[in-house]
């Protein structure tokens, strides 16, 4: 027997062990029962009609199927219109990026941000956003990057060849971590995020810096590859010997320590130049300490074996 499947309740046996709710795929086609549905065997296929797509489903026999219309898609009436998501832009974050001192031989290279976001290039090197030239061969850009963690980036070297940016040189080093998630608040001034060429990023807390500059006299460059480091390296083996001198008692390292404090002005220079590394600020007001406190201590010795050690 042949039963027309109509949009209410069809029911094979009165023990209904599942129930199936059939929906169109679409809120906006409507419903259409025209087919029948046939019973017998084991299983019973239940076909139902949608506009422009045909569905089966197989479902257990006795089962109950009840075919419905889309909530708000009667038939000749309008459909209602879908819900839209709502968009939230991710929150931008004011970034300066400088390379406080780079002096250029080339006049056609110039140096660039690269790193993970498609801001920066997406690590490619042709994408890079490149840094302008400052006064006194310092170089920074200016640029809105999304205030998340795990930013990472790179300084390197780029040059116009036929058209093409290509690389000349990639920073040394481990990549550079921005963490911009917890810096995310409303600022009227920029984040400046100093990068001296070749320092690593671990170089960032007093005692790390203090390394880094004690190992600049023989084994690694203050400031990695500048191509001309010489006022660095000079300061940065005056404070070396300020540190060396600052852990012996011997006349001969006291002496030198005085000889270092005519390296104060550079030291003056290191800590104005690391303007936005409070660290490094810290460790040149150290450093300038301990030479005048060993000057005194030698004048304090020299006294009392009485004897006077001209200064210079």
């Amino acid at each position: 027997m042949r039963t027309p499947c109509r949009t209410s309740l069809l029911q094979q046996s009165p023990a209904a062990p599942t129930s199936i709710l059939c929906m169109p795929s679409h809120p906006k086609a409507p419903l259409k029962c025209s087919q029948t549905c046939t019973c017998g065997g084991s299983m019973r296929r239940a076909h139902m009609h949608f506009t422009g797509k045909t569905h089966a489903l197989l479902v257990p026999s006795g089962a109950r199927v009840i075919c419905a219309q889309a909530s708000g898609a009667l038939e000749g009436g309008p459909p209602l219109p879908l819900p839209r998501r709502q968009f939230t832009p991710k929150p931008l974050r004011h970034v300066r990026f400088i390379v406080p001192h780079y002096v250029m031989r080339d006049p056609g290279q110039v140096l660039a941000v690269v790193g993970s976001w498609k801001e920066l290039g997406s690590w490619n090197p042709s994408k890079a956003e490149q840094l302008e030239r400052m006064p006194e061969d310092a170089w920074s850009t200016d640029l809105f990057l999304p205030a998340e963690d795990g930013l990472e980036f790179k300084v390197i070297l780029v040059r116009e060849n036929q058209g093409c940016i290509e690389c000349v040189r990639w920073e040394p080093g481990r990549n550079r971590v921005l963490d911009l998630k917890h810096s995310a608040q409303e600022c009227q001034e920029p984040l400046d995020v100093t990068c001296w060429w070749g320092i690593k990023p671990k170089d960032s807390s007093p005692s790390d810096l203090d390394a880094a500059i004690v190992a600049a006299v023989g084994v690694e460059p203050l400031v990695g590859l500048l191509d001309s480091p010489q006022p660095h390296e000079q300061e940065a083996a005056a404070a070396a010997m300020c540190k060396l001198a600052c852990s012996k008692s011997s006349k001969r390292f006291w002496r030198g320590e005085i000889a270092a404090a005519g390296a104060l002005p550079g030291l003056q220079r290191v800590a104005d130049s690391f303007k936005a590394t409070h660290a490094a600020r810290e460790y040149a007001s150290r450093t300038a300490s301990k030479v005048q406190d060993a000057a005194r201590e030698l004048e304090k010795r020299e006294k009392r074996s009485g004897r006077r050690w001209k200064k210079g």
